[in-house]
């Protein structure tokens, strides 16, 4: 029995090394590290902010909580700017980014507080101390612990399903799609395991996200907004998760929690949509994306 358990387990150990290897050796071959520094959108505008996120994805927008906290937190502050769709990866790996001025700036909250910096976006007006340290606990267990959570369950363990509904309507097909189809489930559960949440059974995983969206709830109350009668960037950071929760087309153990215990953060959702997206219908059709597709997806 030992022996037969220790075969297990070093072909299990093969198996995720094989994948892994896969997954950097495309992820880090020297065309796309190339690829990585070259424009999205070569002919722009000046002062005109480029997002550059994936192609679009029905009912949701988009399968990234970041990229739609970037356009929901543009629209709030009436930044010029166009969506540019692309599965181009910025030079520190990540998706969103945006271009501006011809210059790559890749990691939304990096992009914002930039945004601030050069006054092309307002800063929130008429928050405390206590509620900016508050909005900042927020957004570090939402990216950093929640998001985790349901990424893990829709990577790791439904990846077909999230693909077929998500992926396959709009996304081009290619190689990079082979990759996040059929390799994203295993490199996901390892890295969900190395971040340690992986550690736990599904059911375990699914109650600490339970507890962040019900603290996250007791916050919100019975505001309209979190820090008051009008959104602020922690709202749209907000918005940005609960969409890939409330709104998915999928039975997430997340989405079932929130419509029976979390009724206010259901009824955010549809807040946020009315006052920032009154096109989003549209915006989660692949004909938003005519004539805004980067080249370098043309050529897929």
């Amino acid at each position: 029995m030992w022996l037969v358990l220790h075969c297990l387990h070093w072909s299990f150990v093969i198996v995720i090394v094989f994948i892994v290897s896969l997954v950097l050796l495309y992820k880090f071959a020297p065309a796309r590290r190339q690829n990585a520094t070259e424009l999205q959108k070569p002919n722009y505008e000046t002062d005109v902010v480029y997002l550059v996120q994936f192609p679009c994805s029905p009912l949701i927008r988009t399968i990234s909580p970041f990229a739609l906290k970037l356009e929901s937190y543009l629209r709030l502050r009436n930044v010029r700017y166009e969506p540019v769709y692309s599965l181009q990866f910025s030079k520190k790996g990540q998706i969103p980014y945006i271009e501006l001025n011809g210059e790559q700036i890749p990691d939304s909250n990096i992009i914002i507080k930039e945004l601030q910096d050069r006054g092309l976006a307002s800063r929130d007006d008429n928050v405390s101390g206590d509620q900016a340290a508050v909005n900042h606990l927020i957004q570090i267990s939402l990216e950093n612990h929640t998001s985790t959570a349901y990424f893990d369950w829709r990577y790791g363990y439904h990846m077909e399903e999230f693909f077929n509904k998500l992926i396959k309507p709009f996304f081009p097909e290619g190689r990079s799609m082979f990759f996040f189809r059929y390799v994203q489930p295993y490199a996901f559960r390892l890295k969900s395991r190395m971040h340690g949440i992986g550690r736990h059974t599904q059911e375990e995983v699914a109650k600490f996200s339970f507890q962040d969206l019900t603290a996250i709830s007791h916050l919100l109350g019975a505001k309209p907004f979190f820090n008051g009668d009008s959104p602020s960037t922690i709202d749209c950071t907000i918005f940005g998760h609960l969409v890939q929760m409330v709104l998915l087309p999928l039975d997430t153990p997340q989405k079932k929690f929130i419509k029976e215990n979390c009724k206010n953060l259901e009824d955010f959702v549809e807040r946020m949509k009315l006052r920032l997206w009154p096109d989003w219908d549209d915006m989660s059709c692949g004909d938003c994306m005519d004539g805004k597709k980067a080249l370098s997806l043309l050529r897929r």
